[in-house]
């Protein structure tokens, strides 16, 4: 290391002291511990280096010993003219002193603030060249991030300098430009320029730089009026900063410029506002409620759906009003003419009554012809003297007998045609409760069925009518044949010879009633079935009825339930925007 004694006794002419070359050893110590020392000879070889230095750069002390300077240097950079300018004038003499990029044994790169020393002979020319130097690459490093972010902060966002009470310092080009001034127009000037006239004025607007010169930091956003009167809506932190003594100094302010989002943002409360007002009252049942204003993108879509939406949901409520309507109006059709089939009904009912008891009063007859018949043999037996008379009586008495006969199959066969009639009337009905439960456009075609119906009432009753003309008829020949039965038993009462063939034809006539009698119960037998089926008719007439009712009843209360949407002439809903700052 440099021996300072034998320098400054070389320098000064003067040996100096042991107290002086202890303090100017003691000093060079202190330098030692806290710096990278390194000394060069005029031409930068290395004559030798302290461990703060090797340290630092990652050597032992022989691998850099005799080596050149350029060892810590990157080649772009020795290859400069700079570099051996830098060299020369070191050995003119001159000092040089500053921050230096190096390379470290491992390739790292290394920040250094150092100071190049030109040492004296005694003949006052340049010896040897003692370089101090302290790493500064973690503060480099530092400096250079905090650097570029500074650089990217002011190209991406506007940034304005402020005195402490508002004066304007400096201001980027992106704030200008957000602005629309140039910074000789706001250099100078007061913040309040930017604010709205009303707020520069308030005690709001003074307390800010108050709080401001205090050291409170404020983020928010904010409305400011830019050249021209333009309303400027900004995303920005003032930001105070700090001097040496922990006390703020100026003011930085970082912004972006939200006005478009800003609009856009009030833009999408006034629609949602307006949605929202929208579906209110199509809740409260006011269809009048379609948005006129007109947006673009999705607000403009949603506004558009929101509207076909409320024009569907007036063609649906139209439709079912309509629906309800045509519903209700069938149903009352419906319960009409089950009114009218359920009267006729009851009134085919009553004339079967009167049929069965009219059946019942011919079998009484028959069965008194039978007995009379039983009688009339064996008073043949005592009018044998008269027989020959009485055959003539009795061939009549036969023929009206066969006359009956031939009534009562014409009564079968109305009967017969009766019961067909019931079974299509059972199944009309059926048809009818079908049709009822459809309701609809289609409940018309009850109208089809109810005709058939009545048209079957009709034949029925025409049948009901005939038989009784029959069984009026079969009465008269019954009573005319029990007459010539009689005048035949008085007349066989004389005929004695013929008794036998009297008797003959007696029973034949007493089996003809007892057939008779069989055919009588068995046409019995069929109106019984067709009072129960007429009775079933009445039943189903009356469930449709009910039913015809309920569906009346629905229908009704649908409609009122549709009530509940009015579809008007369609006002719109029309909202006047207003800007507001914050």
């Amino acid at each position: 290391m440099l021996n300072v004694k034998t320098l400054f006794s070389r320098q000064d002419g003067v040996q100096l002291t042991d107290q002086e070359f202890a303090d100017f050893k003691g000093q060079l110590d202190a330098i030692n511990r806290v710096q990278a020392v390194i000394e060069f000879d005029l031409y930068g070889n290395v004559l030798t280096a302290n461990q703060n230095f090797l340290d630092v750069m990652g050597y032992s002390l022989d691998e850099i010993v005799g080596q050149h300077h350029r060892m810590f240097v990157s080649p772009d950079e020795v290859a400069t003219p700079e570099y051996e300018r830098n060299w020369e004038r070191v050995r003119q003499g001159e000092f040089i002193a500053g921050e230096f990029r190096r390379i470290a044994k491992d390739g790292r790169e290394i920040w250094i603030e150092a100071s190049y020393n030109p040492i004296f002979g005694a003949d006052k020319q340049p010896v040897k060249v003692v370089k101090y130097a302290a790493d500064v690459t973690k503060r480099k490093q530092v400096a250079a991030q905090v650097e570029s972010r500074m650089a990217a902060m002011d190209l991406s966002q506007a940034v304005i300098e402020f005195e402490l009470d508002g004066t304007i310092v400096s201001a980027n080009d992106n704030f200008c430009q957000c602005m629309g001034y140039s910074a000789g127009e706001i250099i100078g000037k007061h913040h309040s320029m930017f604010a709205c006239p009303d707020y520069a004025r308030s005690d709001e607007y003074k307390q800010f730089w108050a709080d401001l010169r205090h050291g409170k930091f404020f983020t928010g956003e904010f409305l400011r009026i830019g050249k021209g009167g333009r309303e400027v809506w900004i995303q920005a932190s003032y930001n105070p900063v700090l001097g040496a003594d922990g006390r703020p100094e100026r003011v930085i302010k970082y912004a972006i410029d939200i006005t478009q989002q800003k609009a856009m943002q009030l833009m999408v409360d006034r629609v949602v506002e307006e949605v929202s007002s929208s579906l209110a009252r199509v809740a409260a049942g006011d269809l009048n409620a379609k948005i006129h204003e007109s947006y673009e993108g999705k607000l403009g879509v949603l506004v558009e759906d929101l509207n076909q939406t409320i024009d569907k949901l007036t063609d649906v409520t139209d439709t079912i009003r309509r629906s309800a309507d045509v519903v209700s109006s069938a149903a009352r059709e419906i319960s009409a003419g089950n009114g009218n089939l359920q009267e006729r009904t009851e009134k085919q009912g009553e004339a079967l009554l009167e049929t069965s008891s009219t059946m019942e009063e011919m079998t009484q007859t028959v069965r008194a012809n039978a007995d009379n018949a039983t009688s009339a043999r064996e008073n043949a037996q005592e009018a044998s003297a008269k027989a020959t008379n009485g055959l003539s009586v009795a061939q009549r008495a036969i023929s009206a007998m066969e006359e009956i006969n031939e009534s009562s199959k014409r009564v079968n066969e109305i009967i017969s045609v009766i019961d067909d009639l019931a079974f299509q009337t059972n199944l009309l009905a059926l048809n009818a409760s079908v049709e009822a439960a459809r309701a609809g456009e289609q409940g018309r075609g009850f109208t089809v069925v109810a005709s058939e119906v009545r048209n079957l009432a009709s034949r029925s009753a025409a049948s009901d009518s005939e038989i009784r003309e029959l069984i009026k008829t079969s009465s008269a020949k019954v009573e005319s044949g029990s007459r010539l039965v009689s005048e035949s038993g008085e007349v066989l009462q004389d005929i004695s010879d013929v008794i036998n063939n009297v008797s003959e034809v007696i029973s034949k006539i007493s089996d003809a009633s007892q057939e008779q009698a069989q055919g009588i119960a068995n046409i019995n037998l069929a109106i019984a079935q067709m009072d129960t089926a007429n009775q079933q008719n009445s039943a189903l007439v009356e469930e449709t009825s009910s039913v015809s009712k309920t569906a009346s009843q629905e229908a009704a209360t649908l409609k009122a339930q549709i009530e509940f949407f009015s579809a008007g002439p369609d006002a719109g809903i029309h909202q006047d925007s207003t800007c507001q700052a914050a």
